[in-house]
């Protein structure tokens, strides 16, 4: 169940120039399955689950309950800031984040904690995030991140747990866990509707979404859901 954000945005883990965090909120800190780079990036080339029409619905419907959080793994520069800085922030509604990383420019990691984090009103994250990055343009990705959270925004509540990673020329990779299974997935989804690149341990597939239903084409050829 796993999600890492788009380029890096929203109030999610993010030091300031002062050397603190101040955002908003995810919950990781070094879930079970992220304890490192090589961790995570394993998960990504290893899923172990079969895509097949009941799979490929779960995952994307796991994937469209996910998407609607708005969390990030940070950039480069928030890392390079957290090599060697800690502190806590008040959130803008209410709770605290809090912080520390240590590294230098070539790799490194930061521990981010929500604590009742509200960025909105009606919108708060309580948990962890563990962040690497890595500067070596010759790997499959730079930055990689694992999420341990709740999350409760006008209205909508979630227990989420994921990983996931962003490589050098910016492509999201997502390691969903559905029923057990790890499927690594990218793409769009929502409300239903989009189209993601779903693998599994039998292949890699690609699965059309409209409405409550949709056709995977891929390695073992062809299905509808």
């Amino acid at each position: 169940m796993i999600r890492i954000g788009r380029s890096l945005g929203c109030g999610v883990a993010f030091l300031s120039a002062a050397g603190l965090f101040a955002g908003c909120g995810s919950d990781g800190g070094g879930s079970s399955r992220g304890g490192s780079l090589t961790s995570i990036q394993n998960a990504i080339e290893s899923p172990t689950g079969t895509v097949d029409a009941t799979s490929a619905a779960d995952v994307g419907a796991e994937f469209g309950r996910v998407s609607t959080v708005d969390v990030a793994g940070g950039t480069r520069r928030d890392m390079q800031t957290a090599q060697t800085q800690s502190g806590t922030s008040q959130c803008a509604e209410g709770g605290s984040i809090s912080g520390s990383g240590s590294g230098s420019e070539s790799n490194g990691e930061a521990t981010v904690s929500y604590d009742a984090c509200c960025v909105a009103e009606a919108c708060c994250m309580d948990g962890n995030a563990h962040i690497f990055y890595s500067s070596d343009q010759n790997a499959p990705y730079m930055y990689c991140a694992s999420y341990d959270m709740t999350y409760d925004c006008d209205g909508t509540s979630a227990a989420l747990e994921f990983e996931g990673c962003i490589s050098s020329d910016g492509e999201q990779v997502y390691v969903l866990e559905v029923n057990g299974n790890t499927y690594t997935v990218s793409g769009y989804y929502s409300e239903g509707s989009g189209s993601l690149e779903i693998r599994g341990a039998n292949g890699s597939w690609t699965c059309t979404y409209s409405g409550s239903g949709g056709t995977c084409t891929g390695s073992g050829g062809n299905f509808e859901f």
